[in-house]
């Protein structure tokens, strides 16, 4: 598995939890996509410095 797959599921993980705390904000636009992307890229840059050759 290569750490941008990592990166994905981690950020798909992170993005179900903070669905949870967005739940009483209905009147709240809330960017899913937005935070995806912002959780991957800090995801991916751990990944890349911790297993620079991958797992």
């Amino acid at each position: 598995m290569s750490n941008e797959q990592r990166a994905h599921d981690l950020a798909i993980c992170m993005l179900s939890r903070t669905d949870i705390i967005y739940d009483d904000m209905e009147d709240a636009p809330f960017d899913f996509y937005k935070k995806y992307q912002e959780l991957y890229k800090v995801a991916l840059q751990s990944f890349n410095r911790d297993y620079p050759n991958g797992l």
